[in-house]
């Protein structure tokens, strides 16, 4: 609902509309009060919209958690181009058994869509970090094109398996959070996918995560905390152990390793003299055979080794004045490393399929002669 503004707090000339914060919404969250420009949306839709978009409180940045007063100006402005599927036309391959296949995406992040493997009616598909595994349920059909989230990889389905029938819908039966990269497993149809639960339930599905953390893991670990995840935006590990086996995580070190975002050469900061050393950081294969929210990031945390790059539980990001590798020291970071979640989905297996993905890490050539 566009409305005028006072000379002072005008939106920018790209801003797709604005509005005045009521008196009867002072002290929402930035979030919640986004129904102003959108009335047809949930909470879940508007929340993404920070992904793809920069919402402005009186021509500032906010973020999602800031409270607005009465008065303030909202608008929104596109940070980039919309993100949109490339028609199915543009899909290539056939057949059983597929390997390698690459999708044709518009946005750059969907460009890195890609089906791992195809068999035995089931798939796996490569989700990159910084997107979304499912679809926000209940979107609104009328939402303007300018104002919808980026796509899922959910969203995607259809376009990644266009040869599929009504009786082969593909479906997504694991997800992973939005940061976390690596393979979505997909069933083509209900029987399918009421396998995989079956099998998940009996402890037949062995997931392996690849990880780097902070700290050094000289041993294997056995993770069997129980978790509390009701009505939590952090996974609250708990001091007794679960006794449900499918919610432990092993953890297996495979070797140190310094991932670029952790380097902090002297040259960077030469005007305090200090020596700067990378952090300790190691490599390791998490494994779980079912999973809870947030477990494998929530355990090794509690465990003393939080995973480099995670924002909720993890070490915080330098502060202005502290030098990376890739940032200034004004605490500017590059966006090849900074949104860096060092998590990554690298094998499953389950019944007859089986299929492995290297994570996209810059550093993941020189780290995978000795993982193996």
């Amino acid at each position: 609902m566009p409305t005028d503004t006072p000379p002072d707090h005008c939106p920018p000339p790209d801003a797709l509309a604005s509005a005045t914060v009521p008196p009867s919404m002072h002290g929402q969250r930035l979030d919640a009060a986004l129904v102003l420009l959108l009335p047809h949306t949930g909470v879940r839709h508007r929340r993404r919209l920070f992904e793809t978009h920069t919402v402005l409180v009186n021509g500032k940045p906010g973020s999602k958690g800031r409270t607005v007063q009465a008065g303030d100006v909202l608008s929104l402005s596109p940070r980039k181009e919309q993100m949109r599927c490339a028609p199915s036309s543009s899909f290539t391959g056939g057949g059983d058994e597929r390997d390698g296949r690459d999708v044709l995406m518009a946005d750059s992040v969907q460009q890195k869509v890609r089906i791992v493997r195809e068999h035995a009616g089931y798939a796996a598909v490569f989700k990159p970090g910084c997107m979304h595994s499912a679809r926000i349920a209940g979107s609104a059909p009328d939402v303007p094109a300018a104002f919808q989230a980026a796509p899922s990889l959910e969203d995607l389905l259809p376009q990644l398996f266009p040869d599929k029938g009504a009786e082969n819908t593909p479906m997504l039966v694991n997800r992973l959070d939005y940061l976390t990269s690596g393979m979505v497993i997909v069933a083509f149809g209900n029987e399918r996918l009421e396998t995989f639960r079956r099998m998940e339930n009996e402890g037949l599905v062995e997931k392996l995560y690849l990880a780097v953390v902070h700290g050094t893991v000289s041993a294997p670990l056995h993770l069997a905390q129980g978790l509390d995840m009701a009505r939590r935006r952090q996974t609250r590990v708990l001091e007794q152990e679960s006794d449900d086996p499918l919610r432990h995580t092993g953890v297996l070190p495979v070797r140190p390793v310094t991932p670029l975002s952790q380097v902090q050469p002297e040259a960077a900061c030469p005007q305090d003299g200090r020596v700067n050393t990378p952090a300790d950081c190691t490599l390791v294969l998490a494994s779980i055979r079912k999973g809870a929210r947030h477990q494998i990031r929530a355990h090794l945390a509690h465990a003393g080794f939080p995973i480099v790059g995670d924002p909720l539980y993890g070490v915080p990001a330098p502060q202005p004045g502290h030098c990376t590798r890739n940032g200034t020291a004004d605490g500017e970071q590059t966006p090849s490393h900074s949104s860096i979640l060092y998590l990554h989905h690298h094998h499953i297996e389950f019944g007859e399929f089986c299929a492995t993905c290297p994570p996209p890490w810059d550093e993941w050539a020189e780290w995978e002669p000795a993982e193996r």
